[in-house]
């Protein structure tokens, strides 16, 4: 199944770690299966605030580096564990989220990771 994504003029893509910078406006069709984040999607290390920042923030290092989840994977656990202790509500969400993360379904787990954070910091408010 292709995935078509409208790119504008100056954007940035990751696609499988290369950085690209698109010069005009373009629509781009991925093909085939291929590891890929919107500049405005990419956290930097500076950005983690949180133990859903945390997670996010490990889980796109090993969304772009696969090689990474061997090193990282114990971490993601460990913050994932924090964060069922802190949100016990949450603990199917988070259960949904390891099933994610042990398919290597990386951008699934990006999403999940960032709706409930949304959820959790709006029902704070």
């Amino acid at each position: 199944m292709a995935l078509k994504l409208k790119v504008r003029r100056q954007e940035k893509l990751m696609i499988n770690g290369a950085v690209l910078e698109f010069s005009n406006d373009a629509e781009v069709t991925f093909l085939n299966r291929a590891s890929i984040m919107r500049e405005k999607d990419v956290m930097v290390e500076d950005q983690v605030t949180d133990l859903w920042s945390a997670a996010y923030f490990i889980v796109q290092l090993i969304y772009i580096d696969i090689e990474n989840k061997a090193r990282l994977g114990a971490m993601f656990r460990r913050v994932i564990g924090d964060l069922t202790n802190e949100y016990p509500e949450k603990r199917e969400e988070l259960n949904r989220l390891l099933t994610s993360f042990d398919e290597d379904n990386f951008y699934e787990c990006l999403k999940l990771i960032k709706n409930s954070s949304v959820e959790t910091k709006e029902g704070a408010v």
